[in-house]
């Protein structure tokens, strides 16, 4: 028995999003935006366009390109346009718990999708229900649905500044309505949306990559605590709550983002092959005979540890069919296929060889003892392991999926060496493109806030 799913990256992100105004055939330009948006999530995929009068949806379980068939955005019409795709997490299977969702309310029909978690989702839900709140879906966006719909009177964006008081977490929601679209930050910015203009229109995005297939020019980083409105007026941002702390998540900046995506004054393939670079000259191997990567985050990383230590570099390990999961051998052992079926070593290049094996960061030792193993196999004399980042040791509350923490030492006994580069030494280079406060909660445990700590005043007022 193989038991599997659609994700074989031990860190899941918070999913990626798109959204178009103004622009021709929104849909078909959102859906190649997805595209590079796609290492962002792999288990489910949706766009929601407008016409101008009414919206129309298609969402699917699994990749863009195995749903999006050539005759779905007939259905599809309209110069505006959302997107998302993502990962299940612990939702059920079904296109209902798939974004964006499309609800109608007494100002009519809307889109909505969002990024990240609610910290107070079950407390929220809990008071809606007593409310009379009716439930469909085990999507934490529905929440903001509801909320709009207990919010009477104003705007769209009256309305969504007014909700903003009755939810915390680390989150961005994009919300498309016949006549406009509005696209809200946290106060903590955690997870960023970029803005980008094509020819007269605007588009949003996870990340500046997704405007190079689509042609459109990169404008700037949403802030933490905006609310964008976009319509026939143009594009108007409202700041509202931006809080005196910032902490944008440390795993964008290290693991998520794709090389080409824009930081700051430089782009993450920089900042990447910056830090492998610090991280050859603080940790060198002086005997090692080549670098090679974890494929495909680490590549930058490695290429620039190469560079520093003047070594080869090698992209031995292949990145082959993504699957994740064991299998039930006949004497009812579990089995860890995942590290076999993925990666392939290329035992011809590793055979009596000294190897530095670089990531970004070190979330599953169980996978990374797999990796040295399946090198030593294949004739490796040495396996270094080079992280360029600290050893994840807590979990996120605030969305992003990864194996409970280990001790990273302890497992990785197969290892001849082991050695990270500290926080500090992250942000010395990344601040050298933006200076930027970070989540870091995962890595130290200092968590920027305590959900539940706004709903609670939230309540006293009500």
């Amino acid at each position: 028995m193989l038991k599997t799913h659609t994700s074989h990256n031990i860190l899941n992100p918070v999913g990626g999003t798109i959204a178009l105004w103004g622009i021709k055939d929104a849909a078909v330009l959102a859906h190649l935006a997805l595209y590079d948006l796609q290492p962002r999530g792999t288990e489910t995929a949706g766009i929601v366009s407008s016409d101008g009068t009414k919206l129309h949806r298609f969402t699917a379980l699994g990749h863009v390109v195995d749903q999006f068939e050539r005759d779905v955005f007939q259905i599809l019409p309209g110069s505006a346009a959302v997107g998302r795709i993502g990962y299940l997490g612990n939702r059920q299977p079904i296109n209902d718990n798939v974004g964006p969702l499309l609800f109608e309310d007494h100002s009519g029909p809307l889109a909505i999708t969002s990024l990240g978690v609610l910290t107070n989702y079950q407390a929220v839900k809990s008071f809606l229900i007593r409310r009379g709140a009716i439930f469909r879906t085990d999507y934490q966006t529905e929440l903001v649905l509801h909320l709009l719909a207990h919010t009477y009177t104003g705007t769209v964006a009256e309305r969504l500044l007014t909700i903003n008081r009755m939810i915390e977490g680390a989150f961005s929601i994009v919300i498309l309505t016949a006549d406009s679209l509005f696209v809200l930050t946290d106060g903590q910015g955690f997870f960023p949306l970029c803005l980008g203009k094509k020819d007269d229109g605007w588009v949003v995005a996870s990340e500046s990559c997704a405007f190079d297939l689509i042609g459109a020019e990169f404008v700037r980083e949403l802030q933490p605590g905006e609310l964008t409105v976009i319509n026939k007026d143009g594009c108007q941002s409202v700041p509202f709550v931006k809080s005196s702390v910032q902490s944008r998540c440390c795993l964008e900046a290290v693991h998520f983002c794709r090389p080409e995506s824009r930081f700051g004054s430089s782009s993450y393939g920089q900042i990447s092959r910056k830090l492998g670079s610090m991280l050859g000259e603080k940790y060198p191997v002086p005997q090692a005979d080549i670098v090679m990567a974890v494929p495909d985050s680490a590549m930058g990383m490695a290429i620039g540890y190469a560079q520093a230590t003047g070594k080869p570099f090698e992209p031995i390990l292949l990145n082959t069919t993504p699957v994740r999961g064991e299998v039930i051998t006949a004497d009812g052992t579990a089995m860890d296929v995942s590290v076999k079926v993925n990666f392939k070593p290329m035992t011809e290049y590793v055979r009596d060889k000294s190897v530095v094996l670089v990531d970004d960061v070190l979330a599953d030792s169980k996978t990374m003892n797999l990796l040295v193993s399946a090198l030593k196999r294949g004739g490796a004399r040495e396996v270094h392991i080079r992280i360029s980042a600290p050893p994840i040791q807590h979990p996120c509350r605030y969305g992003v999926i990864f194996p409970l923490p280990t001790d990273h030492k302890k497992d990785l006994d197969s290892a001849d060496s082991l050695e990270f580069l500290s926080m500090d030494e992250v942000f010395a280079v990344l601040s050298e493109s933006m200076e930027q406060s970070y989540c870091t909660a995962c890595i130290t445990g200092h968590y920027p806030f305590v959900p539940g700590e706004r709903y609670r005043t939230v309540r006293v007022a009500d």
